[in-house]
């Protein structure tokens, strides 16, 4: 199962909350940022964190980031945010 997970995080063209899940998935797994950026050494273990943080926002936020609504360079922002505010309203 964990090698058909990395094979399709390599091969398909996922969305970043996709992606994020795939990770998640992973980790569940028992594997850590650092051992997933082992299996897929074409990706950073930062992109990996980055994805990771993703799951932490509102499901009204990561639909937005799926659909390209809210940039990814957003994210680090809003997962700031909602480490101080727990009903993180989504953007307009």
């Amino acid at each position: 199962m964990e090698l058909a997970l990395i094979e399709n995080l390599v091969r398909e063209r996922l969305d970043p909350v996709d992606e994020a899940r795939g990770y998640q998935a992973l980790v569940d797994r028992g594997l850590n940022v650092r051992g997933i950026a082992q299996r897929l050494p074409k990706i950073p273990q930062k992109r990996i964190s980055e994805r990771l943080a993703i799951l932490k926002l509102p499901a009204e936020l990561q639909a937005q980031i799926a659909d390209g609504t809210i940039p990814l360079h957003a994210v680090k922002a809003f997962t700031a945010l909602a480490k101080i505010h727990s009903d993180l309203p989504a953007p307009a």
